[in-house]
């Protein structure tokens, strides 16, 4: 009898609590949508659904626009993807990327608040006015939960009086970017992974937006070097390999080398090039060795081919092609400055990756770093993040168990 009443007494707290919860979660989405009006009812979006980052933090628009070219491709399909991201102010650069790259660009473009509208309404006229971004560049639209746009539209509302006025338009109407932005943290790994898994083909190519491969990079990768790896060491090594371009910086925007004789000749040597973040992070570029790469025999040649092998160093952050649903994902909980990019190299030490440096073939940031370049808060942000990094290493040891690598 005590059981019996036990038992219902369980069941009608069981019942009432589901009923409580599908109230409340009704109630929770009525007063989302009511703040949320033109995001989540905008009919124009009926297509695509946004969803939550795993913190509850950030909504996320996969493919807010696809390219033509992700639109006939299948998972898979054996080419590589250019993946980047940035803030709304930098959306721009896009046009030189997809110029020099002419393949499919995954971009994740980060837009709180009023830098929802800029963003459609950039994004409408870059593709109106270009039909370059249209046929190769996906993007996805992330924002943070509490700072959402204000609207958002496919369409453009015509604040643009001409293809030309796109960069004086953001410089006029967003004055930060990425790290410096006045109301919201960039979520610096967070978007670089929902460029990453968006990306259809095989290879991918992760790097900043304000940085231009070398020309013909994406087709003599494809065409000629990879089939040769694959003959000369099979699939087993390529699965656990990325291949490095290094990172150069240059004077200006004139700087603009075709090959790297020219780069070499007509720049580095006349001190107009010095490889990436000679001045503020020597260590995190410095495992490339580029006094070898400098003197190879590939110079005056045309193609790919392998310079040398490197093993991993501390602080290293290099930008590299490698097959994309092999590679671990960045760690989300990096945010703002600092070991972000620096830790899933580390990871990809821990696992046992081959690091491979690319002749003939490098990446180049237009303007030289300096260190009083960098906002504000910078040092208090990497010093934060070094503590993350710190932890994350030592979870490394667990994902990894049998790996006899570490990078202490």
């Amino acid at each position: 009898m005590i059981r019996t009443i036990f038992i219902k007494r369980i069941a009608v707290f069981l019942f009432t609590s589901l009923i409580c919860f599908k109230l409340t979660h009704v109630i929770n989405r009525r007063i989302l949508l009511n703040r949320l009006p033109d995001v989540f009812q905008n009919n124009e979006l009926a297509d695509i659904q946004a969803v939550q980052d795993s913190t509850n933090r950030y909504y996320i628009y996969s493919y807010y626009q696809r390219s033509d070219y992700s639109s006939v491709i299948a998972p898979g399909h054996n080419d590589v993807t250019l993946s980047t991201h940035c803030s709304v102010s930098k959306l721009f650069m896009l046009l030189n990327l997809a110029q020099r790259w002419r393949g499919e660009i995954s971009v994740a473009v980060f837009a709180p608040g009023s830098h929802g509208d800029i963003f459609a309404d950039v994004l409408s006229t870059m593709r109106q006015c270009h039909p370059i971004i249209r046929e190769y560049v996906s993007v996805h639209l992330i924002y943070p939960r509490d700072h959402p746009p204000d609207k958002l539209s496919r369409s453009s509302s015509t604040k643009l009086n001409s293809c030309r006025d796109i960069e004086n338009y953001l410089n006029t109407l967003v004055s930060d970017v990425n790290y410096s932005l006045s109301t919201d943290v960039y979520p610096v790994n967070l978007v670089r992974n929902i460029a990453k898994s968006a990306v259809l083909t095989r290879y991918i190519y992760m790097i900043d937006i304000d940085m231009l491969p070398s020309f013909n990079l994406r087709q003599i990768f494809m065409n000629d070097f990879i089939e040769d790896f694959i003959n000369k060491h099979g699939v087993q090594l390529l699965n656990h390999s990325v291949f490095v371009t290094p990172a150069f910086e240059a004077e200006n925007d004139s700087v603009n080398p075709k090959s790297k004789s020219e780069l070499i000749d007509s720049y580095w040597d006349r001190g107009k090039v010095r490889p990436f973040y000679t001045k503020v992070c020597t260590k995190c570029q410095s495992a490339t060795e580029y006094g070898k790469w400098r003197i190879l025999g590939w110079r005056d040649r045309e193609g790919l081919s392998i310079g040398y092998t490197v093993k991993w160093i501390d602080a290293w952050e290099p930008f590299y092609i490698a097959i994309n649903d092999q590679l671990p994902y960045y760690n989300e909980k990096f945010i703002q400055y600092g070991f972000n990019r620096v830790s899933q190299v580390c990871e990809l030490h821990v696992a046992g990756y081959n690091f491979y440096i690319l002749d003939n073939a490098f990446i180049l940031h237009k303007g030289f770093k300096e260190i009083g370049d960098f906002h504000s808060n910078k040092d208090i942000e990497h010093d934060f993040n070094r503590n993350i990094y710190e932890d994350f290493k030592s979870r490394l040891k667990l994902k990894y168990p049998h790996s006899n690598k570490t990078c202490s």
